[in-house]
């Protein structure tokens, strides 16, 4: 949100500019696989708002750990499976913020039409550190070209999220 934007809206609910409060949310992830020394992702973020005494730029890039993850599942006969990602990682322990962080592909292998659709779900398991200690799943529903459950579709899926490990390990 520009200057100009921040000032019309302040004037439309009849507060001051630096009274709009600024929201800040993850639009992306990359990592970059030509720098061997430094193997850690970038989550981009988009804040919205105005912080005084500027406003803050439109994306803030944040150097941290990133999975990123890929494999293969099909869904059950009633057109769905979940990916218990926990079943891919070898670590004992990793964390995640949130599920507005995770970034996931899934895409049918099927010569006949399949649609494929999904949700992130981060079930906490044991106590209730912040962020969740988690197995991370990845709802995966099939549907056909009516828009109706289709079962058995086999699919690739990856999946690109920023961890922590216990500790603060590198």
């Amino acid at each position: 949100m520009d200057e100009e934007a921040v000032r019309q809206l302040a004037k439309e609910i009849g507060i001051l500019p630096t009274e709009v409060v600024r929201f800040q949310f993850p639009i992306g992830a990359y990592m970059r696989w030509d720098d061997k020394n430094d193997l850690r992702g970038v989550v981009a973020t988009r804040k919205i708002g105005l912080a005084p005494p500027a406003p803050p730029p439109a994306n803030v890039c944040e150097l941290t750990r990133l999975l990123d993850l890929m494999g293969f599942s099909r869904t059950g006969n009633d057109g769905s499976v979940i990916v218990h990602v926990r079943e891919f990682v070898c670590w004992d322990e990793w964390k995640i913020g949130s599920e507005d962080q995770v970034w996931v592909v899934a895409t049918a292998r099927s010569t006949e039409p399949a649609f494929l659709t999904h949700v992130v779900q981060v079930p906490q398991v044991g106590p209730q550190p912040t962020p969740i200690t988690l197995d991370l799943q990845l709802r995966v529903f099939s549907w056909d070209a009516a828009g109706q459950p289709k079962p058995n579709v086999p699919f690739t899926w990856r999946a690109v999220f920023p961890v922590s490990l216990p500790g603060g390990e590198e």
